[in-house]
């Protein structure tokens, strides 16, 4: 995939990101976990593994908690015989969150409708097994998903911490 805005985005998220403040729905106490990014077919796994890494280094730029990462080789063993990652959506990933002991659980869905790209973070936390952010970002080109990841993650993250 190309690498289109790859800095540029990085550093403007950085410096937006920098300063969080705290509110009663806020808190980064324990894991956070992130799961391989998934599509229906639109990407590769390389592809969403590399989107995976994105959202990586932003997470850990934006929060001092400790980063689990997930990626498809370590979830797979988690998952009931016979399901694959793309199956593993809310309830699933939660059950996952638990089972490694982690506060919060994200991932990143990638569809193609047409001739435009959604991307998607969700946000869940794992005690509660709610849904506490998500976001969605549309872009009109492949070469802008990773610009979608940016978008969408920024919002997620901005809902949850309340700004």
């Amino acid at each position: 995939m190309r690498k289109i805005f790859l800095s540029g985005i990085l550093a403007v998220f950085l410096c937006s990101c920098a300063s969080f403040q705290s509110n009663a729905s806020y808190s980064t106490t324990g894991s956070i976990a992130i799961v391989e990014a998934i599509s229906d077919g639109t990407t590769s796994i390389q592809e969403n593994k590399h989107l995976t890494r994105y959202m990586i280094q932003i997470t850990e730029q934006t929060f001092k908690s400790e980063i689990l990462v997930l990626m498809r080789e370590h979830v797979q063993p988690l998952l009931v015989k016979g399901a694959v990652l793309e199956d593993c959506e809310n309830d699933c990933l939660v059950q996952i969150g638990k089972h490694i002991n982690a506060a919060y659980i994200t991932q990143a869905y990638i569809v193609k409708d047409g001739d435009e790209y959604s991307v998607t973070t969700e946000m869940f936390n794992v005690a509660s097994g709610q849904k506490i952010a998500s976001a969605t970002t549309d872009v009109s080109s492949e070469s802008s998903i990773e610009r979608a990841v940016f978008l969408s993650t920024a919002q997620m993250f901005n809902q949850f911490t309340g700004k």
